[in-house]
């Protein structure tokens, strides 16, 4: 879940979501497809404090708003793309590991 700390419109959101998975992912129409499900499921831009949940399972791309499914991108690639934006070499912003309690 990622609450959003300042508003941006939707296009800009998607956009930049877009330059970070493209280069990551050989399925230019799932890139497509996720950037037109991001622009339709914020239709008033992404407001500070909403809150945008992503979902990979199934080879599915997911996308939640505020606790509300907004859709969801069918490719494997699509996936593999969005994680490696936060888990590869070249991580835009690398998350902290997590440990087993």
């Amino acid at each position: 879940k990622t609450p959003q700390a300042m508003g941006v419109g939707a296009e800009k959101m998607a956009s930049s979501l877009v330059d970070a998975v493209k280069p990551r992912c050989g399925d230019a129409k799932a890139v497509a497809d996720f950037k037109d499900l991001m622009v339709q499921a914020l239709p008033d831009g992404c407001k500070k404090n909403t809150e945008l949940c992503f979902a990979t399972g199934g080879g599915k791309l997911g996308l939640s708003v505020n606790g509300k499914s907004r859709g969801s991108v069918a490719s494997k690639p699509l996936c593999k793309a969005f994680c490696g934006v936060y888990t590869d070499k070249n991580a835009v912003c690398k998350l902290a590991d997590v440990e087993d309690a």
